[in-house]
């Protein structure tokens, strides 16, 4: 999902990182989602880890723009597996567990085959 997510934008800007190209300076990609909590969070978090991934932003710094404004609230992620979970995760977590995978080479987008 995070892959396919992150190839959108990368075509609509033909791979050019908005902030550095003259020609691509005064356009915006707008994501925009529901009023479904779920749809919510999973769209922060996969813009979120778009900024963190291509942008080169720190997850604190996402974070901090996901969460400014008016009554910003995201519900809690947590473990996938069946079972009760005994943790819940913030978006902050979930962006510096993306942050640490690139450090440690865990996933690399260049060179994925999804198929």
């Amino acid at each position: 999902m995070l892959y396919r997510y992150c190839c959108k934008p990368n075509k609509k800007t033909k791979g050019k990182i908005i902030f550095f190209s003259f020609t691509l300076s005064k356009k915006r990609i707008i994501h925009y989602t529901s009023y479904d909590q779920r749809k919510r969070a999973n769209a922060a978090f996969l813009t979120g880890a778009y900024a963190v991934i291509y942008l080169k932003r720190t997850p604190e710094e996402v974070y901090q723009a996901l969460i400014s404004g008016n009554n910003v609230s995201y519900l809690l992620f947590r473990d996938a597996a069946f079972g009760n979970c005994t943790y819940d995760l913030i978006i902050l977590d979930c962006l510096q567990g993306i942050r640490k995978a690139l450090q440690h080479g865990f996933f690399d987008f260049e060179n994925s085959d999804v198929e």
